[in-house]
Order: C-alpha cells, then structure tokens, then sequence
C-alpha cells in the first residue's frame, strides 16, 4: 500500500496493490514526505469509496468517534437487506460527535418524530437504540433515548430496495453496542 495524500498525521489517502484509492487510518500513516509505503501492520482500516467532500471532516473527528462510528456502520451494513453508501462511516462520525456535544453540554432537543421514525423503520430504530447504548458506555456521557429517533442516516444513505424485519433477538452486536 502506498499514500499518496496526507489527511493528517494518522490517515492518509493510499493506493493499494491493485491501484484503488482509499483512505487509511493508523498511527503514523499520514506523517512523513508523499508518496511512501505503508507498512500494513500500520494500518488499522481503511475505506473504500469515500467522496472526497468529507475528507476535512476525517481530520476533525475525534479517532476514537470515528472507529466507533465504523463498528457501528459495519453493524448496521449486516443487519439490513439493502445497500448503504460507502460514505456511512463518515456521515456516521459527523452525526455522533455532534450528539456527543450536546450530551456532554446537556443539551437535549426535543425529537417530536421519534415515535414515527420507530414505527416506519423498526430495524434502524433497534439498531439506532443500540448505538445510544454503546455511545454511553463507550464514551462515558449519558445521550438522551429520544436521540434514536433522531439516527435517520442508515436510511438516508440506503439504496431503495425493501428492509427485510429483524428481531432485535436475532442480532448480533459487539459488547461495546450490547444492552
């Protein structure tokens, strides 16, 4: 794998070995004089696809938001039935330190459409009140329930096909995302 372009001192854009560009993420990957090998011990994931626009948003998220917003875009990625915008890590990160911020500064704005988000998409609702859970234990902040209502990106970015109904029983999270 060879970076080519410096996002920050821990990513990078790179080439992989069959020419494709994606973004890296790693300790050192970033630093140092373009273009260089990387060592993929370095590498800790990487992204295929992601729209150049939200390139200055990776150097301004927090690391350990956007890993958690990756597990949780790879979650959601196995639990629903159509096709996610490779962007959704990302879109993810933008949506979770912006509801981290409003935690930590005890700001909670009224969701007056979470009961309706519920009702029209169970599956991202469970999964959005998993990822209400792990964002408490993860980051120590307690995030008001009624954020689920509010996590409409797994839908947003999806493709049109139909949701397949998974019981909440039936998936499969992470200790990070358990209950």
């Amino acid at each position: 794998m060879r970076a080519i372009q410096r996002i920050n001192h821990n990513a990078a854009i790179c080439e992989d070995g069959a020419g494709h560009q994606l973004i890296a993420l790693g300790c050192g990957i970033g630093f140092g004089d373009m273009p260089h090998e990387v060592n993929l011990e370095d590498v800790k994931r990487t992204f295929y696809a992601i729209d150049r626009k939200y390139l200055a948003f990776i150097d301004e998220v927090d690391p350990d938001v956007l890993e958690f917003s990756a597990q949780l875009a790879d979650i959601v990625t196995q639990q629903v039935s159509y096709e996610l915008s490779p962007n959704l890590p990302i879109t993810l990160a933008d949506h979770i330190q912006f509801a981290l911020k409003r935690a930590r500064d005890h700001l909670v704005v009224p969701m007056p459409l979470a009961e309706d988000v519920e009702q029209a998409h169970p599956v991202e609702y469970r999964l959005a009140q998993m990822a209400v859970r792990g964002m408490q234990k993860t980051f120590g902040v307690r995030v008001d329930r009624h954020e689920a209502g509010a996590w409409r990106s797994a839908r947003s970015c999806a493709s049109k096909s139909a949701m397949r109904r998974v019981p909440t029983s039936a998936m499969r999270f992470p200790a990070f995302l358990a209950a």
